[in-house]
């Protein structure tokens, strides 16, 4: 999924964990998430709606996994 973090942003909670565990199918060690993140990302994964901070917790983690090249 090659899209902005703008229009991630807009998908729905299951369709953004959908495309990181997507994304990290099979290298989940070299992803950066660590366990706490891996449940947060199974728990949330059916919810229409997130709080703000659940949010800013899934753009940090969006961030690790579609944007960790960009620092470099």
């Amino acid at each position: 999924m090659n899209i902005t973090a703008e229009e991630r942003a807009k998908l729905n909670p299951q369709e953004r964990v959908d495309a990181i565990t997507k994304e990290c199918e099979g290298v989940w060690a070299e992803s950066g998430i660590n366990s706490w993140e891996y449940n947060f990302l199974k728990n949330i994964r059916g919810w229409d709606t997130l709080s703000e901070k659940q949010n800013k917790t899934l753009l940090e983690i969006e961030k690790k996994v579609f944007y960790a090249d960009d620092d470099a």
